[in-house]
């Protein structure tokens, strides 16, 4: 029961955490939303372990912290294809606001 207890305060202090740097705006709103889904998820499984079991039962797996863990490893894979997107995103402004300044600068120079 200890356990449980722990994995509970666990998701509160990382629901604590992830707010307080909302707060801060020292991380995106969206981007943190799916990592309070995160912790809840692990806030509810701390409270009530004995849903996994429950959940595995249904989906047809023999071992439920096999579930879990392909839980995570889909979790990851999401937050990792969203990051990617990003930074796909981030690079072509890059790429133009480069192109911009090039520009910029040879008609400074075409000026003088």
């Amino acid at each position: 029961m200890n356990v449980n207890i722990f994995f509970a305060i666990l998701g509160v202090l990382l629901a604590i955490y992830i707010l307080a740097n909302v707060k801060n705006n020292k991380f995106d709103i969206v981007e943190s939303l799916i990592w309070l889904t995160g912790t809840a998820a692990i806030f509810i499984l701390g409270l009530f372990p004995n849903i996994i079991r429950y959940i595995s039962n249904l989906v047809g797996i023999e071992y439920a912290p096999s579930l879990f863990f392909l839980a995570c490893i889909i979790f990851i894979l999401l937050i990792n294809f969203r990051t990617s997107k990003k930074i796909l995103s981030h690079q072509e402004k890059i790429i133009l606001l480069s192109q911009e300044v090039a520009i910029l600068k040879e008609k400074i120079n075409e000026d003088k």
